[in-house]
């Protein structure tokens, strides 16, 4: 699976946290994802057991990369993400990380839909909290399931 450049580079500026301005003026909005620095993006693929480490290159651009590596990774057709994208997903959206806003966090999902639509997908949250995909196209979800290297966590599956 492939997404454009520019919906990954998007999307690595919200898990590096860099929209948003601290003072907002006119239009502009507040910050709705932590800022991560070079070390605390490490830190953020290391929580989901994943040993990615920044290289200290341009740090939106690099989660890009390691975005389209892991949307490369076998996975159950168009609709059907792989699991450890959906798994990054699910981690950047946890209600526990909300800033300016409540734990609804309706203000980070809309900025992460605005890239995710681009490439037919939408984000949402069920009523466990979690954040899930949904192919606009085939209205497929992506749903979790156990994840047996973490007993007390969840990884993700596909329900069609």
């Amino acid at each position: 699976m492939e997404f454009r450049k520019r919906t990954l580079e998007r999307l690595g500026d919200l898990i590096c946290g860099n929209l948003g301005a601290d003072v907002p003026q006119g239009d502009a909005e507040p910050p709705y994802f932590p800022y991560r620095s070079s070390r605390y993006i490490t830190d953020f693929f290391g929580e989901l057991d994943m040993d990615w480490e920044h290289d200290g290159s341009t740090r939106h651009r690099w989660v890009a990369g390691v975005l389209a590596q892991l949307l490369a990774e076998s996975h159950d057709g168009p609709a059907h993400p792989p699991e450890s994208f959906c798994r990054v997903i699910d981690h950047l959206m946890d209600p526990a990380d909300a800033l300016n806003e409540g734990r609804d966090r309706t203000n980070a999902l809309r900025q992460l839909n605005d890239a995710l639509l681009r490439e037919g997908f939408e984000a949402f949250y069920a009523e466990d909290k979690h954040c899930y995909l949904r192919h606009i196209g085939t209205s497929t979800v992506s749903t979790l399931v156990q994840n047996p290297h973490r007993p007390l966590s969840q990884g993700f599956g596909v329900v069609a």
